[in-house]
């Protein structure tokens, strides 16, 4: 029982690693960013009251598509958002390149 703890434990902790980099990681450029908001957050009012605008007319449960500017990802955060990360670093997680 024990060993199952740490061996859990451990796993929690080398996935959360890499996890708290990536949204810890500042957002550069200006857009278009992805708004990670909680499933309990209406994410149309948070974009809306930091002033931004969905790119797509459809979003994902945790995450939607905005633009606004290069000061959008501290607004989204201070309305609510979880964090935000830049087009950039979606590509790169989606495994997109130019």
């Amino acid at each position: 029982m024990r060993a199952s703890l740490i061996a859990a434990a451990s796993v929690a902790i080398a996935l959360a690693a890499p996890l708290g980099a990536l949204v810890a990681a500042p957002t550069p450029g200006s857009g278009p960013y992805v708004a990670v908001v909680p499933p309990w957050r209406d994410a149309d009012a948070v974009i809306a009251r930091a002033g931004g605008a969905p790119l797509l007319p459809f979003r994902a449960p945790f995450g939607a598509l905005v633009e606004g500017g290069p000061d959008l990802p501290r607004r989204l955060v201070a309305a609510g958002a979880w964090t935000v990360l830049d087009g950039a670093t979606l590509a790169m997680i989606c495994g997109v390149s130019k």
